[in-house]
This record gives C-alpha cells, sequence and structure tokens, in this order.
C-alpha cells in the first residue's frame, strides 16, 4: 500500500502545474538560458578572441568550441542524472536552473574582463558547466502537464528557443563595441532569468515524496544510465532521429556560428555594416521561426504525418545554406535568413514531438532518458560545429562553410526520411 501511496502523490504532483503558469515559464526558461548563450558564443567570444589573439581567431574559436563540446557533453548528463535525484521545498529541476542561471551570470561577466585567452578559456569552460545545469533542467519541466498537454508546452519551449536564438543576437549586436558591458548585460539576463522562470512555474515541493522500493532498486549509476542506450537494431530509429538532429545541427551552426566572420572576413563588411546586418538576419530568421513554427504543427496534425515535415525543413535550410557560397554579398545571408529561418522555425516546431513519438515507439519506460539524449544532441551539434567550419576555413576557405552546411542539412533530412515507426 505505501508504494501505491507514493506513486499516486508523485503522479499528482507532476501533474500540478496549469499551462497557463507552464507556457510563460518556458518560453522564460528556454529563451533566457538560449539567448545569452547565442550571443556570447556567435558574437562576444568571437571579439574577445580577436581582441586578445587576432591573429590566431579562427584556429582558437575552434579549441574553445572543442573543450566546451566535450565538457558540456558530461555536464549535461550528470545534471539531468542529478536533477532527476534532488529533492527540495522548490522541486528537482527548479534548484539546478537558478543555480545555473546565477552561476551563468558570474562567469560570463569574469570572461568580460579575462585579461588573456587561457583565463577566458577558463572562464568559459566553466560557463559550460553552469549553462548545462539550465539546460538539462528548463526543458524537462514540461513532465508536470498532462500528456494531451505536451504539444502546447513543447510549442512554448520551441518559441523561446526561437527568441533565445534570434531576437537575442539583435540586442547582442548593439553591444558590439562594448563587449565587457554586453557580457555584463546578457549575464544579467541569464541570472534574472533562471529566477524569473522558477516564480512563474512554481515547481512544487517534491521534499516530502518518498521513492517507492520499486524505485530504488530503478536507480542507476552513470556507468548503468550509459547501458540504457537500446541497440543498433533495436533503436535503428532512434539513432536515425538522433544522426538527423546533429546533421542539421551542424548545418544550421556551421553558418550561424561563423556569421561574424562571415560577414567581415568573407563578405568584407564594416564594422557599422555587419552589425546592421546581424539585426537584419536575426529579425528576418526570428519572424519566419517563430511564425512558421506556430503553423508546423496544426499542419502534421492535418495531414497526419510528422516525418515529412521534419525532413522538409532540413531540405529547406540546406537550399537556403548555399546562397552565399555563389556571392559574397550580405543579400545572400538575408536568403539565407528566409529560407534557412522557415526550416529552423519549422523544425523546431515539430521536431520535439517528432523525438518523443520515436522514443515512445521504442520504450516507453526510457522515453525521459531518450530525450536527454536527444538535448544532449542539440549541444553537441552546436559545439562541434565551429570545429568543422574551422578546420573548412583553414583548408578551403571561408566560400566552403556553404557547401557543408547544405550536405550536413540535406542528410539529416534523408536520415528522417528513413525512419519507419513514424510516418
Amino acid at each position: 500500500m505505501e508504494v501505491g501511496r507514493n506513486t499516486y502523490r508523485r503522479r499528482i504532483i507532476m501533474k500540478s502545474i496549469s499551462l497557463k503558469r507552464m507556457i510563460p515559464g518556458l518560453v522564460t526558461g528556454a529563451g533566457t538560458w538560449l539567448g545569452p548563450y547565442i550571443v556570447a558564443v556567435s558574437i562576444f567570444l568571437p571579439l574577445k578572441i580577436q581582441a586578445l589573439d587576432a591573429p590566431h581567431k579562427v584556429a582558437l574559436v575552434a579549441v574553445f568550441s572543442s573543450i566546451a563540446m566535450v565538457i558540456a557533453t558530461i555536464a549535461n548528463l550528470f545534471a539531468g542524472a542529478l536533477s532527476d535525484k534532488t529533492k527540495s521545498r522548490f522541486g528537482k529541476r527548479t534548484p539546478w536552473f537558478v543555480i545555473g542561471g546565477l552561476a551563468s551570470m558570474l562567469l560570463l561577466m569574469g570572461a568580460a574582463w579575462a585579461p588573456s585567452i587561457a583565463i577566458l578559456l577558463v572562464f568559459w569552460s566553466l560557463y559550460q558547466v553552469t549553462l548545462n545545469m539550465s539546460v538539462a533542467s528548463v526543458g524537462v519541466l514540461m513532465e508536470y502537464t498532462d500528456k494531451e498537454q505536451r504539444g502546447s508546452a513543447s510549442s512554448a519551449y520551441g518559441i523561446g528557443m526561437s527568441i533565445g536564438n534570434y531576437a537575442f543576437p539583435i540586442l547582442g549586436a548593439m553591444f558590439m563595441k562594448n563587449i565587457t558591458l554586453g557580457f555584463i548585460v546578457f549575464g544579467l539576463i541569464a541570472g534574472v532569468g533562471g529566477i524569473l522562470t522558477a516564480l512563474i512555474i512554481k515547481e512544487p515541493s517534491n521534499k516530502n515524496v518518498v521513492d517507492s522500493p520499486v524505485e530504488k532498486k530503478e536507480k542507476k549509476s552513470f556507468k548503468e544510465l550509459l547501458k540504457l542506450m537500446p541497440g543498433v537494431k533495436e533503436g535503428r530509429d532512434f539513432y536515425l532521429a538522433l544522426g538527423g538532429k546533429l546533421l542539421f545541427g551542424i548545418g544550421q551552426f556551421l553558418v550561424v556560428s561563423y556569421q561574424m566572420f562571415i560577414l567581415t572576413d568573407y563578405m568584407k563588411l564594416s564594422e557599422k555594416t555587419t552589425q546592421d546586418t546581424i539585426q537584419l538576419i536575426s529579425a528576418v530568421m526570428m519572424v519566419a521561426a517563430i511564425v512558421v513554427g506556430g503553423l508546423v504543427g496544426p499542419l502534421a496534425d492535418k495531414i497526419k504525418s510528422i516525418k515529412l515535415p521534419t525532413s522538409v525543413a532540413a531540405i529547406l535550410l540546406g537550399i537556403g545554406a548555399i546562397f552565399p557560397f555563389f556571392a559574397a554579398k550580405p543579400w545572400t545571408m538575408i536568403v539565407f535568413a528566409i529560407i534557412g529561418g522557415i526550416g529552423i522555425g519549422s523544425w523546431n516546431g515539430i521536431d520535439q514531438s517528432l523525438n518523443v513519438t520515436v522514443g515512445e515507439a521504442l520504450d516507453k519506460e526510457r522515453l525521459g532518458f531518450f530525450m536527454g539524449v536527444y538535448n544532449l544532441g542539440n549541444t553537441l551539434c552546436q559545439a562541434a560545429a565551429p570545429i568543422i567550419a574551422a578546420a573548412l576555413i583553414s583548408t578551403l576557405g571561408f566560400q566552403m562553410i556553404f557547401p557543408f552546411a547544405t550536405i550536413f542539412a540535406i542528410a539529416g533530412g534523408v536520415l528522417i526520411l528513413m525512419i519507419k515507426s513514424v510516418k
């Protein structure tokens, strides 16, 4: 009887947050962890590295990304697993993204005054840990909504990500002449954002919830967590979806992560024109991503297909990414923003649904773990793309970023089409 009561109490708690709080909370939470990161990694960090060691800036961005990828991978897995076991009056997720946001604030401020590449690398590496404390805990908050409402919660998280990806760089570009102030301002946003998310969502306490004996037996060590990965044959569709996500993300961030240097070094734009162009690109992509992201879900329901819209989204990104290859002119980046923005918005609006459906078809009991791995895929592609871009730039030149971005994106779409368990 005790097991039943504990299980029932947990189920009630998991469904106790209404969409009236969940939707604005997820928009705020996603936007305020992702936005400062996108601005820092695409604008402030490259400019800071350039100020400290201009001759080696491209290679150093790749070094920072390589180290960040390793740290983010480990931090994400640990943060997710530890938050599952956390008990507090504020719930199991809130302490992680609040502390993560506040620590991120301090580390971004520290990066602003870093006097050398080595010290900057220390701050950036530690920031990957605190950032992933937020990444691993904010998105999982939608577990507190009923299953029939998860689509709305997922859309809210997607809108928050679109705001973080595109609205924040518009603001960030205003600080190109004073990146020290920029680091401070966006650090404050990260810190305040975590607190604001907690106040909006008000995750219920789980301090007095006692795990049932069955649940205690199922707790895994870190090594055992890795054993939850499905076999290649069993998890064919899982790995296809994960591979599609990674390839799509690399295609996207090959262009986005080097946007600053594409405009200054490849297109030879002045500082003022670069700032204006970044703001325009971000505005166009934001509108495209938010509008299309809100429409693609109902469209997928109408045609009763998740796989097709997701694949088309990847192909659209690939088409948009090829235009700057043909001309080193700002208008080609605007075309990328329009076509690629539609593709990215479509992907953000439907990809989460695809991942959940594939995971449930494989094993509902491991769905949370599968979603954690998919989330890690988002982190890995953002870290891997600058490394690949740096290799392309150093060997083949800036121009070759774009056809490779197209190849990666379209290849991701092909992998999605190969999935069999989802229509």
